[in-house]
């Protein structure tokens, strides 16, 4: 950079009718060659990490529920609700629970989009005035362009940091407000001369004087912000009868933030006071994805005896809870009914894996299994909601879930694999004749060999129950003759023909005994 600066300084001394001709080298060169080596340097120092990003960006996050872009669809609902003065400077984080439904699991101080933000705060006529002054401020700092490469590198820099707050909040910090406001100033400003005049005195005293006044104005409790207090509450010990005075305190300072209803509530809670559920109320209403507050609300319910609204309630805490596994442990301990418990966990969580360890853990899949069943009820068509559903179903003995599981998975998939599901539970409930019925066409069968293999040993099986001893023999010996079970895995099928041979033998055996009793009259020894 130093380098191309100081050869575009050269080459600016030339005449003024070739001034114009080279006058590119002087402000794009510098920009160009600052912006080149700057990504050259990120993606080697980020060891390919930021062109792995380039590489794999695509659209999918614009509809991601967490992303900041179904944050802004949110953020329209608050406009809407204050188009002309907006929610206020500041005020995101505490508002915003209330009309995005993603913030049980996210929370957004700040919308990363400093244009849409602005018109949530300031409302749209603030947001129209900001929006002038900013064209002002780019009207005056495009004047500059022509001065040389610093001014040039100054516009680039800030209309780099323009662009970038279009999906970020960089501008809210510091380390970079900072540096943006003295560049922008520079751009801005005109010459300056200190003048010793009584009246410059008065205004430097004036500037000072209010400094020192706003300073002292952030001191005060009044003018502490919602995430102090919500620090506050965090690193304080639980809250007794006694914190109630403060947490009213920060109620009156932000009418808004759900936090201290919330708090509000646990502590006249625990204390039986009845003004408890007005508090928690209001506190749902502030944010009604909470999870900590629903789970308040069910532990309320179960107090006053209305364990199936309790239900309801613990569905929605687990609705938007991450690691469900405490919750799902208080859950089946609080509401040990199948029925409640199984009622009391969303059908439609985004992951099932966490619940149904959790029920492990506590050894209820009695609940897990009616829960299971819940789900594969709904609209979803998933699969392994039902194959799960299926094995525990099998594993537990309840063979009428198991079908229902089985006949369902059949209506969604008609594969081998569904079929076979069907086949085992028929088999256990001794309805061989179906099992027969529906897998008439085995030999027909193409795919993979160990599902063929399967639905054909449930075909001899059934023969061999039904004590058909030919009709097994024929199917035992095509099975054997398909070239479907390996030389080396024949084991199942020389047993099974040892048993069809055994009780043939036992059972001509007992039909001779029978016919010489009938011919001597009397029980042949």
């Amino acid at each position: 950079t130093a380098i191309a600066l100081y050869a575009a300084g050269r080459i600016a001394t030339v005449s003024d009718d070739g001034g114009r001709r080279h006058r590119a080298l002087i402000t794009e060169v510098p920009i160009t060659i600052v912006i080149a080596a700057g990504l050259a340097v990120a993606v080697y120092t980020t060891a390919g990490k930021v062109a792995d990003q380039l590489e794999n960006t695509s659209l999918t996050e614009l509809g991601h529920p967490l992303s900041k872009y179904e944050a802004w669809k949110s953020s329209l609902e608050l406009v809407g609700e204050s188009p002309w003065v907006g929610i206020g400077r500041g005020a995101i984080e505490p508002v915003f629970t209330r009309v995005h439904p993603s913030s049980a699991y996210v929370t957004f101080s700040h919308l990363e989009n400093e244009y849409i933000q602005a018109v949530v705060e300031w409302g749209i006529p603030g947001a129209v005035l900001l929006g002038l002054a900013l064209a002002w401020c780019i009207r005056g700092a495009a004047r500059r362009w022509r001065d040389g490469p610093l001014a040039a590198a100054a516009i680039g820099a800030c209309a780099a940091i323009l662009f970038q707050s279009s999906v970020d909040f960089g501008v809210e910090l510091l380390g970079l407000a900072v540096p943006v406001v003295l560049i922008a100033a520079t751009l801005l400003g005109v010459r300056l001369r200190e003048s010793r005049a009584l009246g410059a005195k008065l205004a430097r005293a004036g500037v000072v004087a209010g400094l020192v006044g706003a300073a002292a104005v952030l001191l005060v409790p009044a003018t502490r912000s919602a995430s102090e207090d919500h620090d506050r509450l965090a690193d304080a010990a639980e809250p007794g009868p006694n914190e109630l005075a403060v947490l009213h305190d920060d109620m009156q300072r932000h009418p808004l933030d759900y936090l201290a209803y919330g708090e509000v509530a646990a502590v006249l809670l625990r204390t039986g006071d009845p003004h408890a559920g007005k508090f928690l109320n209001h506190a749902l209403t502030l944010h009604p994805t909470h999870p900590g507050l629903h789970r308040l609300a069910a532990r309320m319910l179960i107090a006053s005896g209305r364990r199936s609204q309790a239900a309801l309630e613990y569905a929605l805490a687990l609705r938007g809870t991450l690691a469900p596994a405490h919750l799902v442990a208080e859950v089946v301990t609080l509401l040990p009914e199948v029925e409640l418990a199984a009622a009391a966990i969303p059908p439609d969580v985004p992951e099932r894996g966490p619940i149904l360890h959790a029920l492990a853990e506590q050894k209820r899949d009695d609940v897990a299994e009616r829960w299971l069943l819940r789900v594969i009820q709904g609209p979803q068509h998933d699969l392994e909601a039902i194959d799960g559903l299926y094995r525990l179903a099998m594993a537990r003995g309840d063979l009428d879930v198991a079908e229902q599981a089985a006949r369902r998975r059949l209506a969604e998939s008609r594969t081998a694999a569904s079929r076979i599901q069907l086949a085992r539970v028929l088999f256990k409930r001794q309805q061989y004749d179906q099992v027969l019925n529906d897998l008439a066409d085995v030999s027909t069968w193409s795919g993979r060999l160990d599902q063929q293999a399967e639905a054909w040993y449930l075909v001899c099986d059934a023969h061999i129950e039904k004590r058909a001893w030919d009709p097994a023999l024929q199917c035992l010996h095509k099975l054997d003759g398909s070239g479907i079970i390996p030389p080396a895995d024949r084991a199942g099928i020389v047993q099974r023909l040892a048993i069809v041979d055994e009780h043939r033998t036992s059972e001509a055996k007992q039909k001779a005994i029978e016919q010489m009793e009938r011919a001597l009259g009397s029980p042949a020894k």
